[in-house]
């Protein structure tokens, strides 16, 4: 375009001229997926008519056929040019875990995330319910061994109760893309064969699979918002940025992430399902199928969410990021190898496990847990909260209210057997 203009060929731009530019006319960096463009159109026309007739067989609505993907998530990682500057920081900063998302066609049931991490007894899992299910591996990867147990043990009785609650047919189609972490097909099927998987053909994932389209980065872009929100809540003036991101353990990350996966919404899922069964080829982009309000509404969700991530880390550290720099932190930048194994880091072993990390905070007493809960339902109120969130709160109040109450009953029994002495 510069050379058309002003007939030259000389035009470079500096990064405050792009920045600047894509602020004025606002544009947002976003990542190409070579995946998508790589993949054999050729090869799913086959699939669809295998899997039209695998649905219509077994009479599956899009309540009973799941999707699930894995990815790999640096759960402490920060953009580069944030704080860190000690080399313990750069090390602890590369950790990463893999964690399995997976939903049903119509987005009804989100089941519990899969985290796959390096530690066998994190520090921080001691004397703690988990909202996900933990396992782990060397290299913090998904195995053959992991995905069988994880479909056996978990995924077919979170289904079977979910399908029971919904009066449906105890049945289910999981769709899979082929990867070497995957055990084969015919492994993966319940005891009594109503529950089983079909792999979805080498190069075909991204045009078929639902969950590879935007459930994945919503469920990244949601945890490096909390991550930052939470980084924020226990960094007061004068801390460590670096000790402060030390301080985050495995099971900050493991809630952080559940959390992150139930704010992502799947409601479009079953009208996706409906066109792709539909058609030839699902050579069409999944965010065509979303009504235009509803587009917007997501547009302008993701926009505010990157005005939140940069005021946040703008906070934290003082810098100004663009939207390039922001979009490849979000994205997590992992490679993802020919194999289907994820490429990483070698990371040496005493900054890998959360074993290592001594985890040892000072105990809130419970009347204090009180008053910060009340200055919370205060501060929820005046701030347009929503209602769930605010009863969550009161229901957490009333626990400390309770403990605290038992601790001054056993004490007054301790007083009054003193005199009885």
């Amino acid at each position: 375009m510069f050379k058309n203009i002003y007939g030259e060929d000389k035009f470079v731009a500096s990064k405050g001229w792009l920045f600047n530019f894509t602020e004025r006319h606002g544009l947002r960096h976003l990542k190409i997926c070579v995946e998508k463009s790589s993949n054999d159109e050729t090869a799913v026309a086959p699939v669809l008519a295998k899997l039209r007739q695998v649905i219509e067989a077994h009479d599956l609505q899009p309540r009973q056929i799941y999707t699930a993907e894995e990815s790999g998530l640096f759960w402490k990682l920060l953009p580069d040019k944030t704080f860190v500057q000690s080399n313990e920081a750069r090390k602890s900063s590369k950790e990463r875990i893999t964690f399995l998302a997976c939903t049903n066609g119509d987005g009804s049931h989100k089941l519990r995330p899969l985290v796959i991490g390096k530690a066998k007894n994190p520090r921080g899992f001691k004397n703690k319910a988990l909202p996900v299910d933990y396992v782990s591996s060397e290299n913090a990867s998904m195995t053959p061994a992991i995905f069988k147990t994880w479909f056996q043990d978990s995924f077919s009785k979170q289904v079977k109760s979910f399908l029971k609650n919904q009066r449906l047919p105890e049945k289910a189609l999981l769709l899979i893309d082929n990867a070497p972490s995957h055990c084969p097909e015919e492994e993966l099927i319940s005891e009594d064969g109503h529950i089983f998987t079909m792999f979805l053909p080498p190069r075909s994932t991204a045009l078929i699979q639902p969950m590879h389209q935007n459930a994945i980065k919503s469920t990244k872009l949601n945890y490096r918002k909390s991550l930052l929100a939470h980084i924020l809540s226990i960094l007061e003036d004068g801390d460590d940025v670096g000790k402060c991101i030390e301080s985050i353990n495995l099971f900050d990350a493991v809630c952080l992430l559940h959390n992150s996966w139930q704010k992502v919404t799947t409601n479009s899922s079953e009208k996706y399902w409906h066109e792709l069964l539909s058609c030839n080829l699902p050579n069409y982009d999944p965010d065509d199928l979303i009504p235009l309000n509803l587009l917007q509404e997501k547009m302008q969700q993701i926009n505010h969410d990157y005005q939140d991530i940069s005021n946040m880390l703008t906070k934290i550290d003082g810098e100004v990021y663009s939207n390039i720099e922001l979009n490849q932190w979000v994205e997590d930048a992992e490679k993802v190898m020919e194999d289907g194994y994820l490429e990483h880091d070698t990371i040496d072993d005493d900054t890998s496990s959360d074993e290592e990390v001594d985890i040892n905070p000072n105990k809130i007493k419970h009347v204090d847990a009180i008053k910060y809960f009340k200055l919370g339902l205060q501060w929820a109120e005046e701030n347009n909260i929503g209602i769930t969130d605010i009863l969550l709160l009161k229901n957490i109040q009333e626990k400390a209210v309770v403990k605290h109450s038992s601790t001054l009953t056993v004490k007054k029994q301790h007083e009054i057997s003193d005199y009885s002495e």
